[in-house]
């Protein structure tokens, strides 16, 4: 139950906590800790800021109402769809292949690439 509990807790919700003295009022999430199956939670007491660590068992016994409504607007999760490994997209390369691009060369820059070659191999 604390793991499907964790998972309905977020960030800036509003709920009950009972203080060391036996009170009981409100104060909002800052931090989920799984981990530790506990929640920060921070509320203002005058000017000041105080924060806690509550217990997820503290908290569902505190917020039972709120729990049982999150539980059930919370729909289930749809199961991914396992996709064959040949359905997504190929990319294909931008570089283009050889003939390609000996065919966009223009006449004349091929001619003067063939007499570099020459030039550099044939002997005078």
């Amino acid at each position: 139950m604390n793991s499907s509990v964790l998972e309905l807790i977020t960030i800036g919700l509003s709920i009950k906590i009972s203080r060391s003295d036996g009170r009981v009022h409100a104060a909002n999430v800052k931090d989920v800790h799984p981990e530790k199956c506990a929640v920060s939670v921070e509320w203002q007491e005058g000017s000041a800021t105080k924060g806690k660590e509550v217990e997820i068992n503290e908290l569902c016994s505190l917020n039972r109402e709120l729990i049982e409504y999150l539980k059930s607007s919370c729909p289930a999760a749809p199961v991914p769809k396992q996709l064959n490994k040949y359905e997504t997209r190929l990319r294909s390369s931008r570089i283009p292949a050889l003939t390609e691009a000996t065919d966009r060369i223009p006449p004349s820059e091929a001619s003067v690439s063939r007499r570099l070659v020459v030039r550099r191999t044939g002997v005078m």
